[in-house]
């Protein structure tokens, strides 16, 4: 009986020194921690995210309920991301299929996603271009987003370690924790109006700074939480909840406007969760998504050259009227190189049909039939063109 009772003990000590031991809080400063996040998560080849997101309110007698949900498979080694998208409320409920191809020679991203007639569709970003159209202060580009140790800079600029407390480990993650007010951010606005053009313009100016005013009279926070994976200190959740300063935020701005509204957040948060950490297989985009995306885009440039035919067809009418007020229907023969009966012809934008008819009446009235990229097209008076 005592030998079992001293062994009793000993495994009671045992068990007690390893969940103090696996519940050591992280010696690492914060600025470490984040450096050390950003250095070993760019070596991955692929992990998972999943993101769930909601704002509940009530306006009077009127209630807002939204929310989205994201699971997405980062495929690092192809350069390919699959996300199943779901969001529900303000009158949408859908659920859709996305991939994302990252071409970061090219810096351009293409999206294909399927709509709600099933019909998968593509979308091309070049990040170059989206640069010019924005601002020469900001840059965007994948070989910049990819290089996570770069992204860890900005966090460590976010997580001021004069705010951020280490909260209880759990079993797998060191935790951490912070609180935002209207001040914090308010000295964060200078950096974001770096971003906007012509941010030297005294409106501008002006406005930022009734807005930083504004901000610092907010009392409320903002609560961010964060977590490291033990050993390899991998970014594995970032939540977001700003129900609280939004309320206060948004009571003020009432006051301020002078009118009478009565509107409570119930919920307003986000919560980020990344796992299984170069344990995701190869990401690979259907080729269903990729014919019928091209197919699609073909479809569309045929339709707005449809457009731009019944275009060409009552500019025709109305010059002709200019010489004579008295116009003969007239029906014009489409070949491939162009449009046209006898000596006259059709000046048209876009692909010219390889064959079919548009044809014009006494009154001016444009109807027709052609086929565009091997697509059908029947062209209405007015309204949509349809082809098929």
């Amino acid at each position: 009986m005592l030998k079992f009772k001293k062994l009793m003990a000993v495994m009671l000590v045992g068990l007690i020194t390893l969940t103090g031991c696996g519940n050591k809080k992280n010696s690492l400063s914060v600025e470490e921690t984040v450096k050390k996040m950003g250095n070993n998560m760019k070596e991955l080849s692929s992990f998972k995210v999943d993101l769930d997101a909601g704002l509940k309110a009530k306006n009077g007698d009127d209630d807002i309920d939204f929310s989205i949900s994201a699971n997405a498979d980062v495929d690092l080694k192809n350069q390919n991301l699959k996300l199943k998208l779901a969001y529900k409320g303000m009158g949408q409920d859908a659920n859709m299929d996305v991939y994302f191809n990252i071409d970061k020679e090219n810096n351009k991203i293409t999206v294909y996603f399927k709509e709600t007639d099933g019909q998968w569709k593509a979308q091309e970003i070049n990040l170059d271009e989206l640069t010019g159209q924005l601002s020469g202060n900001v840059q965007f580009s994948l070989s910049g987003i990819s290089d996570l140790s770069k992204a860890s800079d900005y966090l460590v600029k976010l997580l001021d370690s004069e705010k951020v407390k280490q909260v209880d480990p759990d079993k797998e993650n060191y935790n951490y924790e912070m609180n935002i007010t209207g001040s914090d951010i308010s000295n964060y606005v200078d950096e974001i109006v770096k971003l906007i053009p012509n941010s030297d313009d005294e409106s501008i100016k002006s406005s930022i700074a009734m807005i930083k005013a504004f901000l610092n009279n907010i009392k409320e926070s903002i609560n961010i939480k964060v977590s490291f994976t033990k050993g390899d200190y991998y970014l594995s959740n970032l939540s977001i909840d700003v129900k609280d300063f939004a309320n206060e935020l948004i009571k003020s701005i009432v006051a301020m406007s002078g009118q009478e509204m009565d509107i409570t957040l119930s919920r307003a948060d986000a919560k980020l969760t990344i796992s299984d950490f170069n344990k995701v297989g190869d990401v690979v985009i259907p080729e269903e998504a990729k014919e019928n995306a091209v197919n699609t885009a073909k479809k569309d440039a045929a339709s707005d050259s449809a457009y731009g035919l019944r275009k060409a067809a009552q500019l025709y009418y109305m010059t002709k009227l200019l010489d004579d007020t008295y116009f003969d229907a007239t029906t014009f023969i489409c070949d491939g190189t162009k449009c046209s009966i006898g000596s006259e012809k059709l000046e048209i934008d876009g692909t010219i049909p390889e064959k079919g008819t548009i044809s014009i009446d006494e009154d001016g009235k444009v109807t027709g039939s052609v086929t565009i990229n091997g697509f059908s097209c029947n062209i209405p008076n007015s309204g949509e063109v349809k082809c098929q």
